[in-house]
């Protein structure tokens, strides 16, 4: 019996022993599988992240280069644009400052009425201004002279309101192209220009205020030109 028992034993442990071999090679087999499955997820999803990675990058430059190449067209545009209002700026500045200056003028005294006629012509008057100037000239030729003289300020004033309204319809059509900072120095110096022409309405003459107001303007106007010249250089070297 007790020898049966002592086999029994022995039978019991080699089973036992056996069985926990097969458990942990079982548990081996197990851990390998979960460890690949878990490396199989593992590189799958590396795979689509750099995947995903990579197109964005590549959108990133899409986009990047797009947008160099706005960033130059819209420079390139500018650099256009400056020198063609500044050049508009300056036709103004002639025109609006000679509204102030000496103007040269035929000698109407010395004119025959056939050749008044030719001058008054350039100056785009209506046909009966023209006619009463004629009789002026034969009649009383010094009111002539000061009907000229009124008239070639009234053509000279609305030449320089023109030039600056082509100038003004330039910028707002182009502002966006602009810096923020030229276009506020745009803005002040088309706002004295309108002012200081309107001043110089024909209505106006003689009016000691509105002189005095010219002055003042005369003064300001090209400094802000030199101002706004200033400010569109130092854009372009910057933009270099």
């Amino acid at each position: 019996m007790k020898d049966f028992l002592l086999n029994g034993w022995d039978d019991f442990k080699v089973n036992f022993s056996f069985i926990a071999i097969i458990l942990a090679g079982l548990g081996l087999i197990i851990r390998s599988a979960m460890k690949s499955g878990i490396k199989f997820i593992y590189d799958t999803k590396l795979e689509e992240v750099k995947k995903d990675f990579n197109s964005q990058i590549e959108d990133l430059k899409h986009n990047q280069q797009k947008l160099m190449f706005s960033f130059e067209s819209y420079n390139s545009k500018r650099r256009e644009m400056y020198p063609e209002f500044y050049a508009l700026m300056q036709d103004v500045i002639g025109y609006t400052f000679h509204l102030r200056g000496i103007r040269t003028m035929p000698d109407i005294r010395r004119l025959t009425v056939e050749e008044l006629g030719q001058y008054l012509e350039t100056l785009e008057i209506s046909h009966k201004e023209m006619e009463m100037i004629k009789l002026l000239h034969s009649s009383n030729i010094e009111e002539a002279v000061r009907k000229t003289a009124e008239i070639r300020h009234r053509y000279d004033y609305h030449l320089a309101k023109e030039k600056l309204i082509d100038a003004n319809n330039y910028f707002l059509y182009k502002e966006l192209f602009f810096s923020e900072t030229v276009a506020e120095k745009c803005v002040e110096l088309l706002d004295d220009l309108f002012e200081y022409i309107n001043n110089h309405d024909p209505m106006y003459l003689g009016n000691a205020e509105i002189f005095e107001a010219n002055e003042s303007l005369a003064e300001k106007i090209p400094n802000k030109v030199i101002s706004l010249k200033k400010i569109m250089r130092e854009e372009f070297v910057v933009e270099e």
